[in-house]
């Protein structure tokens, strides 16, 4: 039983046909929003501005309006335990962490964007990590914002 007839797409121009993983990558396209290219780098870009604009309307929300409810540990605190923290040196530092935190990975998301290295952009998830299991760290040691 002969095999089936190679398709005149699935032979390139020197006349041999191309693997399967060929086509598969020429046919690779956005049926969502046809125009735009899909792939992993414009996936850990938009993470990267994404996570990187919610923490830092976090950290601004906290350090501006003094949200303490919005620090996990300290809004479930009775009244008394609260009475022994300055709350408005803990949201200060929160926010400024936060802060710090966003621009971290929004950098690594710009510089993305504009041809860094792939692994910029997961470097900067790194440091993000980094940052914040420091200050949570800084902030659970030494008795820092104890009245």
């Amino acid at each position: 039983m002969p095999g089936r007839p190679i398709p005149a797409a699935a032979i390139d121009p020197a006349g041999s046909p191309r693997s399967i993983c060929c086509r598969l990558q020429e046919n690779n396209h956005n049926t969502l929003a046809p125009g735009t290219q899909t792939g992993s780098w414009y996936t850990v870009w938009i993470a990267n501005i994404l996570a990187g604009t919610i923490v830092l309307v976090l950290g601004i929300i906290i350090r501006a309006f003094n949200a303490s409810g919005l620090i996990a540990g300290y809004n479930t605190a009775s009244a008394e335990e609260k009475a022994e923290y300055d709350e408005e040196a803990l949201t200060g530092f929160v926010g400024a962490l936060l802060i710090a935190a966003s621009a971290i990975l929004l950098a690594g998301g710009l510089l993305a964007v504009a041809g860094a290295p792939g692994f910029v952009a997961g470097a900067s998830w790194l440091l993000f990590l980094v940052i914040i299991i420091g200050g949570v760290v800084y902030m659970n040691t030494g008795e820092r914002f104890r009245r």
